[in-house]
């Protein structure tokens, strides 16, 4: 088949809904947002389409993300009720308009899509509010917390995907209940092969701690605190404050320092136990490996409520100070029954298959839909002469096979 045959094939399979280009929004705030967007992406990329991942804010003026950012901090660290307070309602996000300097530029592009899915609800009621410009394009919001944000609550939204057991009131959108999008990933090392090339006892239990990278967290009373803590332990801590790994011993315990890896899924597997602040991702992963989990200092607002979700379906436990965390760590290393029972109840909220249904379905919504319009003139002008073209190329290949 000649080149220009090809060509026209290819892209008669595009418009046929075959390709879809497909953007994922997302924000470097918390690790959850950009680990739900990398699944997405590495999906969609499996099945054939483009997707790209943007960071809308973070592309714009970096004073503007850093304020952002530093407000946030500053919010849940020392406001924790105010925050509460703005994370419940849908005005303060909505009236939020971004700088002109940096709309035009960062925006459009990242809209320039037959579908746009953010992972984050700030950008979500931003897409939504750029979504005037650009009728046609399909929006949806993947949740990464257990419960549907206020700001994401939106009508311009064209379907919200939602773990099975959430609910929202008055939901201005289409729910999909298909979960937070996470995969399971077996480890390929069993837990004594990755104690020993980490330099662990495989003969200790391992706790793994995470407290993410944004707000407070109490590593240090935590290991202050694990005198409470039997029998004798290997604790590894995973965090983007570290900057470079430390190894230390507390309390006769085995302690591990580690900036963020990506062996933390591994870890995830082959712990024993995890200490978490309830992160929406890392509950959702914990939920899949079957890892007993201990929450401790859940961030006001969306975290709060990942903890309680957790705590109600009695898929986690939870501890309001160092020694009662540890109390409850060491009830579940010694008592393999409540550890099995947490198992099985976690077990009820797995969603396995969330990103590869997340994915199909927008596909189908916007196949169903017919393509979007693209919201660059100069890509419009574009594909109308690949229009043309292919007029061509149908002409060329009717040519041939009458040859």
């Amino acid at each position: 088949m000649s080149s220009a045959v090809q060509a026209y094939t290819d892209h008669r399979v595009y418009l046929k809904g075959g390709f879809m280009r497909i953007h994922i929004w997302t924000a470097s705030i918390g690790a959850g947002h950009n680990e739900a967007a990398r699944v997405l992406q590495q999906e969609w990329r499996t099945q054939g389409h483009t997707a790209e991942i943007y960071y809308p804010l973070e592309t714009g003026p970096h004073l503007f993300f850093k304020l952002g950012k530093n407000g946030y901090k500053l919010l849940v660290t020392w406001f924790p009720s105010l925050w509460r307070h703005l994370s419940e309602k849908k005005l303060p996000v909505q009236s939020a308009v971004p700088p002109g300097g940096w709309w035009p530029e960062t925006i459009r592009t990242a809209l320039d899509a037959d579908a746009v899915v953010s992972v984050h609800p700030i950008l979500t009621a931003l897409a939504a509010s750029a979504k005037g410009k650009c009728p046609n394009i399909k929006l949806f919001h993947a949740a990464t917390d257990y419960w549907h944000v206020p700001a994401a609550n939106l009508p311009e939204v064209d379907g919200v995907f939602l773990p099975k057991q959430v609910g929202t009131d008055h939901p201005a959108s289409p729910v999909m209940p298909f979960g937070i999008p996470a995969y399971f990933q077996k480890s390929p090392f069993s837990k004594k092969e990755c104690c020993l090339a980490n330099g662990w006892d495989p003969e200790k239990p391992l706790i793994l701690m995470s407290g993410g990278g944004e707000g407070p967290f109490p590593y240090q009373k935590l290991l202050r605190a694990t005198r409470n803590l039997h029998p004798l332990c290997t604790i590894v801590l995973c965090s983007g404050k570290w900057k470079e790994p430390r190894r230390m011993v507390m309390e006769g315990h085995d302690v591990f320092l580690y900036p963020w890896r990506k062996e933390f899924k591994n870890y995830l597997q082959i712990c024993d136990v995890l200490v978490t602040k309830a992160g929406g991702m890392t509950l959702t992963e914990a939920f899949l490996y079957e890892t007993p989990v201990v929450i401790t200092a859940p961030l006001p607002g969306q975290e709060e409520k990942n903890a309680r979700y957790a705590l109600c379906r009695q898929a986690a436990r939870q501890g309001n100070c160092p020694d009662t965390v540890w109390k409850h760590v060491s009830t579940l290393l010694q008592s393999p029954f409540e550890r099995e029972r947490m198992k099985r109840r976690q077990k009820r909220l797995q969603q396995p298959d969330s990103v590869k249904r997340i994915t199909q379905t927008v596909c189908r919504v916007v196949t169903a839909s017919g393509a979007s319009a693209p919201y660059i003139p100069q890509v419009q002008e574009q594909r109308q002469a690949e229009s043309a073209q292919a007029g061509f190329f149908q002409e060329a290949e009717t040519s041939l096979t009458k040859e």
